[in-house]
């Protein structure tokens, strides 16, 4: 008897080994819905935005554009996720990179990395009101052709370099406040 259970247990935990159909998965297989790749629109065939702050400096963003399939899915049911992704890098301040990334179908994702794997960013469903921030600390405000990422506390940042910023569908990325309260405005 026992050697019946032990050989059913093998067959069934091994029903997936093949194929995630073997198991009656049926794997996503997500591609960028076009709400969402519209807010990667403004970055194509861009190389470069300049900004200047307040006392009119000026500082380039330098655009980095990738689109990747990735894996992504459940424990036995995977897939093929397209991803398109923007990076802006500053050319003056090595702590400056914002990204940007259309992906699940219908969400985009918007932060600034900072080291320790931390971040300041929001995400959001394109096809409905649902808007997600990385912590309670952070505010998310948003339409369907605007976002605003910010500290809620403007004295509690943690001592990052952005404080907070704005894209818009049309734009892109329009305005940043540094750590400094100093406002960064998009001019070309």
């Amino acid at each position: 008897m026992k050697y019946f259970v032990i050989i059913g247990l093998l067959f069934l935990s091994s029903c997936c080994i093949v194929t995630s159909q073997d198991c009656f998965c049926n794997s996503p297989d997500y591609k960028v819905s076009q709400n969402a790749f519209e807010w990667i629109i403004p970055y194509e065939d861009k190389k470069f935005f300049i900004f200047e702050d307040e006392s009119g400096n000026i500082d380039s963003l330098k655009v980095e554009r990738i689109s990747e399939t990735q894996i992504c899915g459940g424990d036995e049911c995977l897939g093929s996720c397209e991803t398109e992704m923007v990076s802006l890098l500053s050319t003056k301040n090595d702590e400056i990179k914002f990204n940007l990334y259309a992906s699940r179908s219908s969400y985009v994702d918007i932060n600034v990395y900072y080291p320790e794997d931390k971040y300041l960013s929001g995400s959001f469903n394109v096809d409905n009101n649902d808007i997600y921030a990385s912590s309670m600390k952070i505010g998310v405000n948003r339409n369907t052709d605007y976002i605003n990422i910010f500290y809620k506390n403007s004295l509690n940042y943690f001592g990052y370099p952005i404080k907070g910023f704005i894209f818009t569908k049309q734009e892109g990325l329009i305005e940043y406040t540094t750590a400094d309260n100093m406002k960064w405005t998009k001019v070309n």
